[in-house]
């Protein structure tokens, strides 16, 4: 209780002090990740304690088979810095993090779902015969593309606080080379637009729809991103090339067939044009919700008119403030354009 009351007032003076441009972020308990009790290194007995976070919030250093409080949150954070480091470079090149979680709900065995640990989420695995709500058991700690407990990896996801400034962007719309002339962003921005808006619908946790997700998993479909674009880029040029041979040689009787048989890929591509620009305003939309930014008097539709004209510009200043990259690397053809370890963590 000591922690508990020391860290609420530590985190109401760093409230007060930071009130203005810090976004407030929420580590309580989610409805959509799982409590962690307890971790441990796969195949390695533990001499020194399991460092465990217990279902009421409580912290403490497990010597003994019980928990014992501790009320100095220095040491808490440094027994878990030594916990991790210990799985982390186990002379065992297998050794994954074992993982006690308590049962959402009634599970069968086998089953895979998404659990977080402070700002670490990971998958786990349901043991055969499956769970009761509210019954604890233990599993690995897996990559969150496993698709199996046989999985050797076992690299966690951490997510982590980008300083995105609230009540303002964190740079004008037209400061494109803000971090330089050949930065991942900036470039997938002008000439992937669309793999640039997945990327930054995904630091979001927005779906296709443009929808917050309740997990990882369900966000947005980067393959879908990356392949129907190019399916109709080749379409397109196999349309053009076609009327170019019907004109360049004259051939009247086979215009009438290209026109006709182009109408389809013009309908998919107003279409998916249309998608884009809905998409973009949207999620810019969500953005300025989610950092608290207010938006200029333009008869409401500032996000939608500076989209149809300045799409490329929205889309690349949506990822500079939604990553720091003066500490983060950029990602061409990554998920988030960030390295796939890191999550962003949204504020609220």
């Amino acid at each position: 209780s000591n922690i508990n009351a020391n860290a609420n007032t530590n985190a109401n003076a760093d409230a007060d002090a930071n009130a203005g441009d810090e976004c407030p972020f929420n580590d309580g308990e989610s409805d959509v990740y799982d409590i962690i009790v307890e971790d441990e290194e796969e195949g390695e007995a533990n001499p020194n304690g399991i460092f465990r976070i217990g279902v009421d919030g409580g912290y403490g250093y497990n010597n003994n088979g019980s928990g014992s409080g501790s009320g100095d949150d220095k040491s808490v954070a440094s027994m878990y810095s030594l916990s991790r480091e210990r799985t982390m470079h186990s002379p065992h090149p297998n050794n994954r993090k074992i993982v006690s979680v308590k049962a959402p709900e009634t599970l069968p065995g086998n089953f895979m779902f998404e659990a977080r640990m402070n700002d670490e989420i990971f998958m786990v695995h349901v043991p055969k015969g499956g769970v009761k709500k509210g019954e604890i058991f233990k599993s690995p700690a897996l990559n969150m593309e496993s698709e199996s407990v046989h999985d050797p990896t076992g690299r966690v996801k951490r997510m982590v606080d980008m300083n995105a400034p609230c009540a303002h962007w964190r740079d004008g719309l037209f400061d494109i080379f803000a971090n330089g002339l050949f930065h991942p962003m900036l470039l997938t921005s002008f000439f992937c637009t669309h793999v640039a808006l997945a990327q930054v619908m995904a630091r979001m946790h927005l779906d296709n729809s443009g929808n917050k997700t309740t997990s990882l998993r369900s966000r947005v479909n980067f393959n879908i991103v990356r392949i129907v674009p190019t399916v109709l880029l080749l379409l397109n040029g196999l349309f053009l090339g076609l009327a170019y041979r019907a004109f360049f040689f004259h051939l009247k009787d086979q215009i009438w067939i290209f026109f006709y048989s182009s109408i389809p890929v013009l309908v998919a591509d107003i279409t998916m044009y249309g998608y884009f620009l809905y998409m973009t305003a949207k999620v810019r939309r969500i953005i300025r919700q989610d950092y608290n930014i207010d938006h200029y008097n333009c008869l409401g539709l500032q996000d939608e008119l500076l989209t149809l004209f300045f799409a490329p510009f929205v889309v690349a200043q949506m990822g500079r403030h939604t990553a720091d990259y003066d500490t983060y690397v950029g990602i061409f053809c990554s998920r988030t354009g960030l390295s796939d370890h890191i999550e962003v963590k949204l504020p609220g």
